[in-house]
């Protein structure tokens, strides 16, 4: 098959992080290697790859257009996102119409987040993969910086083009769950494949920032989503109660908290333990490997998440990950077999099981370790493809 993965993100150039753009990245190489012909059609106004091991790249510029800003001014930036939202859509909808004038595609694949499939040309099928689930992450407290307005807008266009997708499918089955409630259709459960990314190793990063001894690692996006002010609240104690002990946060900053950044808030939360928070940008993966496979456990308190990249990564490096209950992260985690779960949204909860995984024997914390690597060890490329190679096949040939 032919296939078009449509996506707003991908994790090339100076967009190395993002669980969206880093999932297409990894979806993309899966397929080549299946024997699939793949072309990715993302946004972006930077110069990117045309040609990234074997996956054909095009990048499609996004204006600034001036009817984009008077509306701006005349509404107070009401309809900021939707117009962006729409904007992006429109021009991915025109690029995916001109590949399939030059060369054609047997389906296309997009991602739910923005509604970026809401112009996909009708004569072309499509099927959407989840993301996220916009009004979970707002109830949640997600978007508490946006405007109630906007996110009704967010959420309208979202659910507007899954609705004309031929198919919706998801790797967590607890969003699938919650989409398919939400909007009355099927949305099939398909993991993604999980496998390293490269195998070159810089260490310099680990020996200059981090160094020996036993630290916890969180890394992802720094906003309340994540479970950042959850963690926060836990620093000073448990960074009291282990002198020796770092915490290792390696991320982008994204909408802050309480009139700052979050890093900012972290800091201030471990009180007079900071010199022992280090907080760290994104990384490559051949710079994040490095500090994942020496991290003492993987922190990711997340309110609401959707099989996330950095559960995923951890497990195959045979970390023991905390997590919370309920949240999409505790899929693939069996509490005190192949990791250690709490009570979500509760910062004693997460301080007890931190506390508790900290204590454990050295043979017991890698005998976890090691349950959690061939659990994941099931979602690789070759157990995962065939699944979702049949799933698009069947949708191909569908008549609309």
């Amino acid at each position: 098959m032919r296939i078009a993965l449509v996506t707003s993100e991908l994790a090339v150039g100076n967009s190395i992080d993002g669980g969206l753009g880093n999932a297409v990245l990894r979806l993309a190489y899966s397929l080549v290697n299946r024997n699939q012909e793949v072309v990715i059609i993302r946004c972006g106004n930077e110069e990117g790859p045309k040609i990234l091991q074997g996956v054909e790249i095009r990048t499609v510029p996004i204006p600034t257009l001036r009817w984009h800003h008077f509306i701006n001014r005349l509404s107070r930036s009401q309809f900021d996102m939707t117009l962006s939202s729409l904007l992006v859509a429109r021009r991915l909808g025109e690029a995916l119409a001109l590949v399939q004038t030059q060369k054609p595609v047997d389906i296309a694949h997009f991602s739910n987040l923005g509604g970026i499939a809401l112009f996909c040309p009708s004569h072309i099928p499509f099927v959407i993969r989840l993301s996220s689930d916009t009004p979970s992450c707002r109830r949640a407290g997600g978007y508490d910086n946006r405007n109630r307005l906007a996110m009704f807008q967010a959420e309208a266009i979202e659910n507007l083009a899954i609705r004309r997708a031929r198919a919706v499918y998801g790797p967590s089955i607890k969003v699938s769950a919650i989409v398919e409630d939400r909007l009355g259709r099927t949305v099939t459960t398909i993991r993604p494949p999980v496998f390293l990314e490269t195998g070159e190793r810089d260490e310099y990063l680990f020996h200059e920032k981090i160094g020996e001894g036993p630290f916890l690692l969180f890394f992802g996006r720094l906003n309340r989503l994540k479970g950042l002010v959850v963690l926060a609240d836990i620093l000073e104690a448990v960074l009291g109660h282990h002198p020796m002990l770092r915490i290792v946060i390696i991320g982008r900053e994204h909408a802050g908290h309480a009139g700052t950044t979050m890093a900012e808030h972290l800091r201030h939360k471990a009180g007079p333990f900071s010199d022992r928070l280090i907080i760290l940008d994104p990384v490559c993966h051949a710079k994040l490997y490095p500090i994942i496979e020496r991290a003492t456990a993987v922190i990711l308190p997340s309110l609401i998440d959707n099989f996330p990249n950095s559960m995923l990564e951890s497990m195959l490096f045979g970390r023991v990950i905390i997590a919370c209950r309920g949240t999409g992260v505790d899929e693939l985690i069996e509490d005190g077999v192949n990791g250690m779960l709490c009570t979500s949204n509760d910062p004693e909860a997460l301080l007890k099981r931190t506390e508790e995984c900290l204590a454990l024997p050295l043979e017991t914390r890698q005998s976890m370790g090691q349950a959690a690597k061939k659990s994941v060890e099931e979602l690789r490329p070759e157990k995962t493809i065939p699944e979702l190679l049949d799933f698009l096949a069947r949708i191909s040939h569908q008549v609309s």
